[in-house]
């Protein structure tokens, strides 16, 4: 028993735990550890410029997270182990007593029993042996899947050390990258020095330009209040004047109404005389007709009587001479009845009235006397 035991001693030993919590050994969770390769995408145009040439970026906040995750669980890997490794140690003191201590039960059961000291012996140590062996095949068996999670986790490790310095040796060319750029940056910064000055001084010149526009466009504003200001007292004036016209056509509506007035009185009064004249004027026509008649009777009567018909010619009656005479103007419708003077020839008492019925002919028909010509003189 002391001799495996002391076998036992030269194997890498892991802590187990206490015999009661051996069954949770199995339930602990298994560590996985994923790694991820990292592809570098920027640009050197997406690098930014504002990083100050001494100080190095900081490498990415993943893998960086994920590397000191790995160190702390190896971490506690092997703190754990070195936990098992004394409660082994402790574990196999124990044993040890306690196989001393029932050798000494056992001795002393063998005294008082009726079986021999041997006999006991032999079968306490059986008994020993037995659980012993059956411990030890869970130890071996607890090793063996610990022994496992190590070799695991030392290829995690490896792998991680492993990416470790592949990420290392893409952070340094991403540093070699970032300089390049940085250099890249700054050449491209004095030019935008360059460009900033060429730009400042330009501004200054706009805002020379600026200001004078601005005083412009205050004399202008300036200049267009006066022209407002005039337009305002053009506009009253026309407004007065426009009133002015508005009152004159009011009272010329007025006016036009009252002539409008006046005129449909004289249109009335107009229409009466028309009416009075054409009353007037029928019944003038038919007194006109009646004179005509009366003075077309007398002249018949007055000429047949004064003058006589003598070898082709009208001649004054002997029994009246020269007393009363007769002249007839020709071409027209009035005839000249009177007396002519003896010294002038002129007629005297004269009277002159209107024969419509006489046409204009140098011949005139009477009943009772032929149609001859009138004479120069008194005669027809």
């Amino acid at each position: 028993m002391s001799q495996r035991i002391l076998r036992d001693k030269k194997k890498p030993t892991i802590k187990l735990g206490k015999i009661k919590s051996l069954a949770s050994i199995s339930k602990t969770p298994k560590y996985t550890v994923k790694l991820t390769e990292r592809k570098v995408t920027k640009t050197s145009s997406e690098i930014p410029f504002n990083i100050p040439i001494n100080e190095q970026p900081s490498p990415q906040p993943d893998l960086s997270q994920k590397l000191e995750e790995a160190k702390r669980e190896i971490l506690e890997y092997r703190r754990k182990n070195k936990e098992y490794e004394a409660e082994n140690i402790s574990l196999k003191t124990e044993v040890f007593k306690l196989s001393k201590f029932e050798r000494s039960m056992t001795i002393e059961s063998s005294l008082f029993s009726e079986k021999s000291p041997s006999e006991s012996i032999d079968l306490s140590s059986k008994q020993l042996v037995e659980r012993q062996s059956a411990k030890e095949k869970d130890l071996i068996l607890e090793n063996e899947q610990l022994q496992s999670k190590i070799s695991l986790m030392d290829t995690v490790i490896r792998e991680l050390k492993q990416n470790g310095k592949n990420l290392y040796q893409e952070f340094q060319n991403e540093l070699l990258k970032y300089k390049k750029a940085l250099e890249n940056s700054e050449k491209s910064m004095k030019l935008k020095d360059l460009e900033v000055s060429e730009t400042k001084k330009t501004l200054r010149t706009l805002e020379s330009q600026k200001m004078t526009f601005v005083s412009s466009i205050k004399d202008l504003e300036l200049e267009i209040i006066a022209m407002k200001q005039e337009k305002e007292a053009e506009r009253s004036a026309e407004l007065e004047q426009l009133q002015k016209k508005t009152q004159e056509i009011i009272a010329l509506q007025e006016q036009l109404k009252k002539s409008q007035e006046e005129t449909n009185e004289v249109r009335e009064e107009l229409q009466d005389y028309i009416k009075r004249y054409n009353t007037l004027s029928e019944k003038a026509e038919t007194l006109q007709k009646q004179l005509d008649k009366e003075q077309y009777n007398n002249f018949i009567y007055k000429f047949k009587v004064d003058y006589k018909f003598d070898s082709g010619k009208f001649v004054q009656a002997p029994s009246r001479p020269f007393q009363r005479s007769l002249t007839i103007v020709e071409n027209a419708k009035k005839t000249t009845i009177g007396s002519p003077d003896t010294e002038t020839g002129r007629l005297q008492e004269s009277k002159t009235v209107e024969l419509p019925s006489i046409q204009k002919s140098k011949h005139v028909r009477f009943e009772g006397v032929s149609n001859a010509p009138p004479s120069p003189s008194n005669e027809f």
